[in-house]
């Protein structure tokens, strides 16, 4: 049997020990690490888990993923991730889920909150751009980094309380895009697809800024049927509320036992952001528009 070759990595300020390559993350010479990921043989089933849905279930300290025809994946203690194939997946699809629904796994048993929104740096603070699949936070945050405002994260963001600042911390040096973004944005690089049936792509960012960051606003990006773009910024009860529903992956808190850390984390973010909802039309392209406006909060 051959022996395992390990890569390390940072991401979300942990430095993690992989037997996968993961070319979207940062490189980092190291002994210590902070989590483990390697190929092994994943538990059938948990022991008196609670389910989540088709594929997943959980309890306090362990996470099951089953992705049909892709792998199954175990996460535990918020240090391990092991993965066993299902099939013949390729390396893109496995990281497709690994960055995506497991890490979430993972950041929720180390009791940050992984909130659903890229982070972009504005004027040396944090900005996350959220919204709905559809509401174009990825484009506006694709048209933002082209104009050269660094990336923090993408599509995830990991929030936690330092200092008692709520702070971003880094995720990857890469954004998610469709292929009509791409033909809007007019970015002519040769991209890999994150999975084979998809029309979406990859896109490798050099502009990325890879420190722990204070958050200054948190943009919601809602679509309507009128004309112009308008913004509103929301306070009070309800801005905990629409913090709190736009936590990634909200349904794992419940049985991974961890709703009181997500609670004190959102309340404490609640307390020190602005958030803005920035509704645009939804049959004209108002993307320019949007990421001016954001510049301009």
């Amino acid at each position: 049997m051959s022996e395992k070759i390990y890569t390390y990595y940072k991401v979300y300020g942990l430095v993690v020990k992989s037997e996968l390559e993961l070319k979207e993350l940062e490189k980092v010479t190291s002994v210590d690490f902070d989590v483990l990921i390697e190929k092994g043989k994943v538990p059938e089933k948990l022991k008196n888990p609670e389910k989540i849905g088709v594929r997943f279930e959980a309890k306090k300290n362990e996470f099951l993923l089953s992705v049909d025809n892709i792998c199954k994946f175990h996460i535990s203690n918020g240090n391990k991730i092991i993965i066993e194939n299902i099939g013949n997946p390729s390396l893109s699809e496995i990281k497709l889920f690994l960055l995506g629904s497991a890490f979430g796994a993972l950041i929720f048993q180390r009791g940050k909150v992984p909130f659903h929104g890229s982070t972009v740096l504005i004027n040396g603070k944090a900005v996350i751009i959220s919204g709905v699949s559809g509401a174009g936070k990825s484009t506006i945050t694709a048209e933002l980094i082209l104009r050269g405002y660094p990336i923090i994260a993408d599509d995830v963001s990991l929030i936690s309380v330092v200092d008692k600042s709520v702070c971003v911390f880094p995720g990857f040096a890469r954004i998610k895009l469709w292929a009509d973004t791409i033909d809007l944005l007019k970015i002519d690089d040769k991209l890999d697809r994150i999975r084979p049936q998809l029309e979406k792509y990859s896109y490798p960012v050099n502009n990325y800024h890879n420190k722990e960051t204070e958050i200054s606003n948190v943009v919601i990006i809602k679509t309507k049927n009128t004309a112009g773009v308008t913004i509103e910024e929301i306070k009070g009860v309800e801005k905990f509320k629409i913090l709190n529903n736009n936590i990634y992956r909200k349904q794992f808190a419940k049985p991974l036992k961890v709703e009181k850390d997500q609670f004190k984390i959102i309340a404490q973010m609640s307390a020190k952001i602005k958030l803005y909802i920035i509704e645009r039309p939804n049959s004209t392209n108002s993307i320019n528009d949007v990421a001016n406006s954001i510049l301009d909060i």
